[in-house]
């Protein structure tokens, strides 16, 4: 009796035990759901009073560009690189560049990267302390060719954005 049963925990562990820890992307969803939402329920509204939108915005700055007006986000922000496989160096920072993505994990703002370069585009991947990650194209020096920029990406039906996409990142350290 005891070693039918022996054999038939045995048995049945066999046949449940591999197939029951496997995970699937559905449980890590599950899991990853359940973790935003904790994180969203412990958030107060004290909590956005002390950040005054720190983390969602930087500061706004407008350049007078003839007899138009040029607003750009004034960020500190890094480059990042395009493939983590890459290894030519990073791009030094220009004063202006229009933002056509903006993302909170990296994988995705390489992805758009990918898909504007199959384009024929030449994107840089900036990020900030936040972390957000942006994809900015058309690095300028001067706020009229950042206006002009904005204006043409505005309409190049190649760059797919949502809103609140495009707009003007000026980096923090090249504002003097």
């Amino acid at each position: 009796m005891k070693k039918s049963t022996i054999a038939l925990a045995a048995a049945a562990f066999l046949m449940l035990g591999p197939t029951a820890c496997k995970t699937s992307e559905k449980n890590y969803r599950k899991s990853y759901d359940k973790i935003v939402e904790k994180i969203q329920s412990e958030r107060t509204a004290e909590d956005s009073l002390l950040t005054g939108d720190f983390y969602t915005q930087g500061r706004l700055k407008r350049y007078v560009v003839g007899a138009d007006t040029l607003t750009a986000r004034i960020d500190y922000v890094h480059p990042d690189r395009i493939s983590p496989s890459d290894t030519t160096p990073l791009p030094r920072l220009e004063p202006f560049y229009i933002i056509v993505g903006q993302f909170r994990q990296i994988f995705n703002a390489r992805a758009m990267s990918q898909r504007l370069i199959r384009h024929g585009h030449s994107p840089v991947i900036l990020h900030n302390n936040v972390p957000e990650y942006f994809v900015g194209l058309y690095p300028t020096s001067m706020a009229v060719d950042a206006l002009r920029s904005l204006r043409e990406v505005s309409t190049d039906t190649s760059v797919i954005m949502r809103p609140p996409c495009p707009w003007v990142l000026r980096p923090a350290q090249t504002v003097r």
